[in-house]
């Protein structure tokens, strides 16, 4: 009688691991008309999640080549100045 009364449990109350997930739950009178309205939706989402994910590694590949050639900039322009003021002293010093 203990082992039923176990399995009664386990019919009760199963374990996480079987359990359905909220977007697969199907009510028993929605049918299966909500059920492609629900799956339509989550593939929705899913397609719009990837797009913005692209577009942010877009964004951030441009960004990090904005960085690259701001920071190449600013090491040519130093070394103009450099190269500028060593050039210029020794002009007027001859």
């Amino acid at each position: 009688m203990v082992a039923s009364s176990e399995a009664r449990w386990y019919l009760r109350y199963p374990p996480p691991s079987i359990t359905p997930r909220p977007h697969n739950r199907v009510s028993v009178e929605s049918g299966k008309g909500q059920t492609t309205v629900m799956n339509d939706k989550q593939t929705d989402l899913n397609q719009k999640n990837n797009e913005l994910k692209k577009e942010n590694r877009r964004l951030q590949r441009e960004l990090a080549r904005k960085e690259k050639a701001l920071a190449e900039a600013a090491v040519l322009l130093t070394l103009k100045k450099k190269f500028h003021n060593l050039f210029a002293t020794e002009d007027e010093e001859t």
